[in-house]
């Protein structure tokens, strides 16, 4: 069997898995709490999110625009595209815009050498650096990682690390220096989403709040990350053999910095637009600003004539599907909402969920999201688990404010045991320094660590008033 029927085979097995789905929960026979509107938008859903989950598009803009549009015959295309009037949409597309403009300098470059040399340039200096970069670059989004983790790979070439253990710990550094930094340095194109959907079930849910109220509500994760970053180094640590590798890494990393050669004018720019975004960033608790007017401003600044490092260019790199695909996922739970999901839910959850604590809860989704995780992507569970979880969450637990079921869901989905669970891993594991048996070794380990400690979290949330 050649490759290209090989291929045509699992796509229309992909199919065919969608059109089982679809057929199942339209023979769901009606009730008078399964009505025919619900079991009309169970049918939608379920098909689009598998449409997702499964990659039968080459961009998830067409399930999008199908769930959208599909929606507007159960309700106004009004509702259906309410997500646009959100910051999130927006704040995505400024942010991959800012970034697709920034990573044609030397800028990440730059910030990984300088804070690399800082830390030591050894072993653990090296995973240090990246580590503290990955939280530091968090402010401008997850979209940083492919980045990151590339510069990474460019360091354990040059240093002839091979699939090493060293090469691991470094890679790993990198990567999860940014996904466990955006447990606290709120990246800008999540919770907006995020919450977004959740306060379609919990009307009180803020869906812009500041990055010292996203850092004050996580901040007790910090000896988490402490700890597992340790574990991670220790557990890669290079054999003695390898030392002599790694003992020119400090004058490696100059000689790198000083080819780089001088700022040119186009990153003094970038720098001071950057700067000045950082400071609007950290200031809108005083001035009662949104985010959303600190990223246009970026951009539009970018553009700017006498400025123009942007250009057009750089315009049509922007991935404009994956903010359309928020807005789709923003209208599952605005019309769940509308049609009375929230009230199906809690009569059919009230015997299984009665009795049991917000904790247990809470524990609960995390497993549920952990499994889902081997086989839906993170966005696809997001919009299939969002909006129920926080509609029982409020109705039968009792529940005011969607903080702790948002990111129970969120630590659930970033914790993975496989490269393929998350396109970042994948990217990660492809480059081809990292062994399979690493990779679990690792996140498996980091998987039993969350799931231990989210329990002193939740002990925090609820010492602030969050649960």
């Amino acid at each position: 069997m050649s490759v290209d029927t090989k291929t045509d085979m699992r796509y229309l097995i992909k199919w065919a898995v969608i059109a089982v789905l679809g057929i199942i929960v339209a023979c769901i026979p009606v009730t008078a709490v399964f009505t025919p509107q619900i079991k009309i938008f169970c049918v939608i859903t379920v098909v689009c999110i598998f449409m997702f989950a499964l990659g039968v598009f080459d961009s998830p803009l067409i399930p999008s625009l199908i769930l959208i549009f599909a929606y507007s015959f159960m309700t106004d295309l009004t509702t259906a595209t309410s997500g646009f009037g959100k910051d999130a949409p927006w704040i995505c597309i400024a942010v991959l815009l800012m970034v697709g403009v920034m990573e044609k300098t030397n800028i990440l470059k730059r910030m990984t050498y300088n804070v690399v040399l800082l830390c030591g340039g050894s072993y653990f200096g090296i995973c240090l650096g990246f580590y503290l970069l990955g939280f530091a670059l968090c402010f401008l989004g997850n979209n940083m990682c492919l980045g990151l983790c590339a510069l990474a790979f460019g360091m354990i070439k040059s240093l002839d690390l091979g699939d090493s253990k060293a090469s691991a710990g470094i890679m790993f550094a990198a990567f999860n220096g940014i996904t466990e930094g955006a447990i606290l340095i709120m990246d800008p194109t999540a919770p907006g989403f995020l919450f977004g959907m959740a306060s379609t079930a919990i009307e009180n849910t803020s869906t812009s709040f500041t990055y010292f109220e996203y850092f004050k509500n996580n901040l007790a994760w910090i000896p988490f990350f402490i700890i597992f970053f340790l574990v991670s180094v220790f557990l890669f640590k290079p054999k003695k053999g390898e030392d002599n590798k790694l003992s020119h890494g400090k004058e490696f990393f100059r000689n790198e910095k000083s080819q780089l050669g001088r700022f040119t004018l186009e990153e003094k720019k970038l720098t001071v637009i950057a700067v000045l975004l950082l400071v609007y960033l950290l200031t809108t608790g005083l001035t009662g600003l949104g985010m959303v007017y600190g990223f246009i401003g970026a951009v539009i600044l970018m553009f700017l004539p006498g400025i123009q490092v942007g250009t057009r260019e750089d315009i049509k790199k922007v991935n404009f599907a994956f903010p359309i695909f928020m807005v789709a996922c923003i209208a599952i739970g605005t019309v769940a909402s509308a049609i009375g999901l929230g009230e199906m839910l809690t009569s059919i959850m009230e015997p299984a969920l009665g009795g049991m604590s917000k904790i247990g809860f809470l524990a609960m989704i995390f497993i549920i999201v952990f499994v889902l995780n081997i086989f839906m992507t993170p966005m696809a569970i997001y919009a299939s688990m969002i909006a129920p979880m926080c509609m029982m969450g409020s109705s039968l637990m009792g529940f005011t404010n969607a903080w702790p079921i948002v990111m129970t869901i969120m630590l659930g989905a970033m914790n993975i045991v496989l490269p393929h669970e998350n396109n970042s891993a994948l990217y990660m594991y492809s480059l081809g320094v990292t062994k399979m048996k690493d990779f679990v070794k690792l996140f498996v380990i980091k998987s039993v660590m969350t799931f231990a400690y989210a329990f002193i979290m939740f002990a925090y949330w609820g010492a602030i008033g969050l649960m």
